[in-house]
């Protein structure tokens, strides 16, 4: 199966998408974002045995992974990088409704976990040269958590702000079509009040005012760079589109 294949076969309720390819002398790496693969069927995870390394750079916390604990049939190499608002052993209980301001609140308190995990993906990014793999990153539905660690990715690889926040609105406009019955649907229940594009936006003005990408693995982001083809699959396109840097 090629490496790209994956995004085509998973149906839109996994939020299992490629977002990333780099490459140098010859091997690949990819970053699929993914809601947890906890949730994803045991024949859908068949499809993950690409005979490719896989690292699953998994953002929940403990209390989420020992409830929903990863099926042995996904073969792949946990990295937890949990990333929560608070105590990280605490429940999360979902606010029954979110303010603009409440929700910015979460996303701001998100990045303090979201940098490690960040540069944990840059340097696994920069370790090309070891060969052929995969990582896919995500948290419960694959659309906050995750969507502030490729927030961070994306922007340190040198993406524009437009690119960006449209790979973020991407998760929004195909979750938001599931029943809300489901787990991932009643997860969008929950009135937003602004469209996924125009927060975004707002909350990359908040990380250029509080300078977040400075506090990144600037050293690992600029050797993937200078390095590296790096690449963005367009899911709306179906097309890879390149950074400035990799023309």
């Amino acid at each position: 199966m090629a490496l790209a294949d994956l995004s085509v076969n998973f149906v839109p309720a996994r939020n299992l998408r490629l977002v990333i390819r780099c490459k140098m002398d010859g091997y690949v790496r990819d970053v699929y974002r993914s809601s947890a693969l906890c949730k994803i069927t045991a024949g859908e995870l068949a499809h993950l045995k690409f005979g490719f390394p896989v690292s699953y750079f998994d953002l929940r916390t403990e209390l989420e992974r020992q409830k929903e604990p990863l099926s042995e049939l996904a073969d792949c190499q946990v990295v937890p990088y949990p990333v929560s608002i608070g105590d990280p052993n605490e429940p999360w209980i979902q606010p029954v409704e979110y303010s603009l301001e409440h929700l910015m609140d979460i996303y701001i308190r998100y990045v303090e976990g979201a940098i490690p995990a960040v540069n944990a993906i840059l340097h696994w990014l920069s370790n090309s040269k070891h060969g052929t793999a995969i990582a896919i990153t995500a948290c419960s539905a694959g659309k906050d958590r995750t969507g502030v660690v490729m927030f961070l990715l994306l922007t340190a690889l040198g993406f524009s702000e437009a690119t960006v926040i449209e790979d973020y609105a991407y998760s929004f406009a195909e979750l938001d079509k599931l029943d809300s019955s489901t787990p991932f649907g009643r997860s969008f229940t929950v009135p937003r009040r602004m469209p996924p594009h125009q927060f975004m936006a707002q909350f990359a003005a908040e990380m250029r005012s509080r300078d977040i990408m400075s506090r990144l693995d600037v050293a690992a982001a600029r050797d993937c760079r200078e390095h590296l083809t790096v690449a963005r699959w367009c899911a709306v396109n179906r097309t890879f589109e390149y950074d400035e840097n990799s023309l």
